[in-house]
């Protein structure tokens, strides 16, 4: 014989339950599993946060490598400005020598092709 009964389960109920099937180990269990993955997370951000650490100081490298290379050329600039403003001078004072010079020269050629030509015309007019 089978008596027939209803049983009726509030939400409450149904917590209370549910809370006393979790045992206490169950919960530790979970809670050292959650410790777990946040210190192996924890982990992966420390190793990340080393490796953007490491790619800054690279570029902090690579950067005073430029810095140097710059500071190189604008030497090599500046002697090269030195170089040429020399060679510049000297070549004006080179041209200006071979300038006297061939000066010189022209007037001692234009003077000695007149003469004999004009020699003879101021003496016709002095006479």
């Amino acid at each position: 014989m089978s008596i027939p009964f209803q049983l009726t389960l509030t939400q409450d109920k149904l917590i209370d339950l549910l809370m006393h099937a979790a045992t206490r180990e169950d919960i530790a269990q979970l809670d050292n599993k959650i410790d777990s993955k946040s210190d192996q997370f924890e982990n992966k951000f420390t190793q990340i946060d080393n490796r953007f650490t490491h790619i800054e100081n690279r570029f902090t490298q690579i950067e005073n490598r430029f810095t140097q290379l710059e500071n190189k050329l604008i030497q090599l600039d500046n002697k090269l400005d030195t170089k040429f403003e020399i060679a510049r001078k000297e070549t004006r004072e080179g041209l200006l020598r071979l300038d006297a010079k061939y000066t010189h020269l022209m007037f001692f050629m234009v003077a000695s092709i007149f003469m004999p030509v004009i020699v003879p015309v101021v003496t016709h007019f002095i006479k």
